[in-house]
């Protein structure tokens, strides 16, 4: 768990990045980056005020 004063996925992306290398890299390409709040995909711009949860997918292939 983290604590966050994002207002969007995008804000919390930006926040992730500044916290490693690591982190900077994982989302260096948001056209492949997928997120979720509270189990429902969501565009960069949902809001993140009042999630439970915030997943993060990287980009798959389809079968």
């Amino acid at each position: 768990m983290i604590n966050t004063d994002a207002a969007t996925i995008a804000d919390l992306i930006a926040e992730l990045r500044g916290k490693s290398d690591a982190h900077d890299l994982v989302f260096s390409d948001l056209s492949a980056v997928r997120a979720a709040v509270d189990q429902e995909l969501v565009d960069l711009d949902h809001p993140v005020q009042g999630a439970r949860e915030i997943a993060f997918f990287p980009p798959m292939t389809g079968g």
